[in-house]
């Protein structure tokens, strides 16, 4: 009987540490709703630049997307995205990045706009990294 509470207790344990695991991965989750994985290459040279505050370095990243279309043709399509990274992001991205190279971005979407030259608002997506990776393919595996 003893042996019995003691499991049932462990499973129950079990079952609320689960609960609680789940519950707080969901609200992790909530926090990190803008967020975006990219896999592509570096598109131009990266331009790092310092401030008070540490370095922020901005380059731009090429995806590309293969489909078929109605007509069974093969289609290549580039997507450039201009990402934004600081602090030691920005480092790592001054000394692993170069133009060509393939790696993993992780981050969020961030619109701003401001007031060019001429008077005209611009408007511009970018997405600012907290994480930044050569893309390194996984070894195939052998039967």
């Amino acid at each position: 009987m003893i042996n019995n509470r003691i499991i049932f207790c462990s499973r129950h344990t079990f079952a609320l540490s689960f609960r609680q695991t789940v519950l707080s991965n969901y609200i992790l989750n909530i926090n990190k709703m803008n967020s975006v994985k990219l896999i592509g290459n570096v598109g131009r040279e990266i331009n790092v630049r310092d401030f008070e505050g540490g370095k922020i370095a901005t380059f731009s990243m090429a995806t590309d997307e293969n489909y078929q279309n109605k007509n069974k043709e093969e289609i290549k399509s580039t997507t450039w995205h201009a990402i934004v990274a600081w602090g030691q992001v920005a480092q790592k991205c001054e000394t692993l990045l170069e133009k060509g190279k393939m790696i993993v971005v992780e981050g969020r979407i961030n619109y701003r706009q401001y007031q060019n030259k001429d008077e005209q608002t611009v408007k511009v997506a970018e997405i600012v990294a907290f994480k930044v990776d050569e893309y390194v393919k996984a070894a195939p595996v052998s039967a």
